[in-house]
Order: C-alpha cells, then sequence, then structure tokens
C-alpha cells in the first residue's frame, strides 16, 4: 500500500473557470477540498463531461515524501511499490471505507503519475528518509513503472545521457553506463547496458 501523501492534479485549460453545469458555490468548493471522496469524485464527474480530459495524481511532495526513499531502496520494495500505485490508483482497487470504495471504484480516473519526490539525496521536509544511493533509485524505480513495455523515451543522437538514464533504440532497452552524447546504444559496451527486448 502507499504510504505518502496523494494530491490530485486536474489537468486543463485555465484551472479556476467555471465548467458548465459542474461549477461549485464558493463554499461547496471550499468543503469539497476537505474530503477525499469529494475530490475524486468531482475528478470523475470531470471526465464524464469532458471525456479528453487527462488526469495525473502526485505521490510525494514537501511533506509526503517521508517514505520514497524507502520505497526506492531495492528491486523488492521498488516492484511492490509500483504494483501498489498501479492496483490503487491506475485499476483504481480503493480501500472500502464508510461505504466508499471497493474494487474497481476509482478505474479510469487517473491517466498517469506524477512522481513528486523532494527530495533524493539531501531529503526534504523534517524527518524524510534519504540516502545516497536515492539517484540510481530513482532512476530504477522509474524504470519499473515501465517495465510492461517500452514506454521510455526513443534514443537521440543530440541528447545528453547521463549515468543510468534509460532509453529505447531498436526494440531494446538501453541503460547509460556514463555521460555520453551521440553514442549510439549498442556500438559501445562501455557506454550502453543491453536491458532486453522490449514487449509492447
Amino acid at each position: 500500500m502507499i504510504h505518502m501523501l496523494i494530491k490530485v492534479y486536474t489537468i486543463y485549460g485555465m484551472y479556476g473557470r467555471k465548467l458548465n453545469a459542474f461549477s461549485l458555490t464558493v463554499q461547496q468548493n471550499k468543503e469539497c477540498r476537505k474530503t477525499t471522496r469529494c475530490r475524486v469524485g468531482r475528478s470523475l464527474a470531470l471526465k464524464v463531461v469532458y471525456p479528453d480530459l487527462k488526469i495525473v495524481i502526485a505521490i510525494g511532495g514537501w511533506t509526503g515524501s517521508v517514505w520514497f526513499s524507502d520505497a526506492a531502496a531495492d528491486a523488492n520494495s521498488r516492484q511492490a511499490f509500483v504494483a501498489s500505485c498501479i492496483d490503487l490508483l491506475l485499476d483504481g482497487n480503493l480501500p472500502l471505507v464508510n461505504g466508499a470504495g471497493g474494487p474497481g471504484s476509482a478505474a479510469g480516473i487517473f491517466d498517469g503519475f506524477d512522481i513528486d519526490w523532494e527530495y533524493p539525496i539531501t531529503g526534504g521536509d523534517s524527518g524524510t528518509h534519504h540516502s545516497s544511493n536515492d539517484d540510481v533509485n530513482l532512476t530504477e524505480l522509474l524504470a519499473v513503472f515501465s517495465q510492461d513495455g517500452c514506454t521510455l523515451a526513443e534514443w537521440q543522437e543530440a541528447t545528453i545521457y547521463y549515468k543510468n538514464d534509460l532509453v529505447q533504440h531498436n526494440t531494446i532497452k538501453w541503460k547509460s553506463k556514463r555521460t555520453s552524447k551521440g553514442v549510439i546504444p549498442g556500438t559501445n559496451p562501455s557506454k550502453w547496458t543491453n536491458l532486453g527486448t522490449c514487449n509492447e
């Protein structure tokens, strides 16, 4: 289960504008901000009214990144964290609380994640766990989010790649071993690690 602050961002033009019949009074908006149930319900309603709307959920933030270092620390914790994010936030299997939630109850609301780790290596708010390995572990954590296929960026000759950057090139996932630019993945084993064929 995710033990971090979760913030919801609705992504559309002019955030504060009134949206047809979905507008709430100032007081209703103040009250709605106090409950997750209301915020999730409003997000779902917005997607019904505006089917092309994309909603990204942020995980972390200044006071919600306490356990990020622990979640990214090793392969098992990374896998458990990503599986939990997908199950809870994309598949929408919310815990049943006071008659709300349940399997699939929030399916289709969120379209992606904003990993808002504040901050790797140095930590953020008081009590936030951190480690000197956080930079490498963050890269590995992001790789687990894209393991189901190559949702990684395609390799670009003009891009500078740093140690542990991940790319796709010729249907293969590659991991940079050190800073390089213009070195084609697969042509120099001292610069790139072959992570295997993509399964799209």
